[in-house]
């Protein structure tokens, strides 16, 4: 269910009463433990917590006359989708994540960056602002920039090993 509204105050306004109540209390947690140079917006129909771009101009590599998202907040057919990229990149806070919401006696429904949660009830809510407020913005901006120029190194090391010639052959 994507959302195509511009801001989130609106974003909010179109969902049901209890999943807005429900999406107000994670979006508050998150709030309050994120670093606050990462900015609130709407990107991709979700609620999104970005690098500005007054801090990164280049922006995010996929389409970069968008900010880099850090974390995303989305309200789902069956659940809220909580898309958490630094437990995508960092195995400590995924286990961290897994550990913490076994601490609380509830299963963590996490693909590699999506956490889903069906109820405020089944969400470890200290946990999640643990895991909001580990990553700094500089240290996750060091880590994106420093995959792309991997990437980048790679990609170029591709292209020079296919344009070698191939080796002659002795005739015998």
């Amino acid at each position: 269910m994507q959302s195509s509204a511009e801001t989130v105050a609106q974003y909010l306004q179109e969902l049901p009463a209890d999943r807005r109540e429900f999406i107000e209390t994670l979006r508050q947690v998150i709030a309050d433990s994120i670093d606050p140079r990462f900015v609130e917006t709407m990107q991709y129909g979700m609620i999104t917590w970005v690098i500005p771009k007054d801090i990164y101009p280049p922006g995010y590599h996929c389409k970069p006359a968008d900010c880099v998202p850090f974390l995303s907040l989305a309200s789902q057919k069956n659940a809220v989708s909580i898309y958490l990229m630094n437990v995508y990149y960092d195995k400590t806070l995924e286990t961290r994540l897994r550990e913490g919401w076994e601490a609380a006696g509830l299963r963590a429904d996490l693909g590699k960056a999506c956490l889903r949660v069906r109820r405020i009830s089944e969400t470890a809510l200290p946990i999640l602002a643990e895991i909001v407020g580990a990553t700094t913005l500089d240290a996750y901006l060091e880590h994106y920039v420093g995959v792309l120029a991997k990437g980048k190194k790679s990609a170029s090391a591709g292209k020079k090993a296919a344009k070698k010639p191939a080796k002659k052959r002795n005739a015998k």
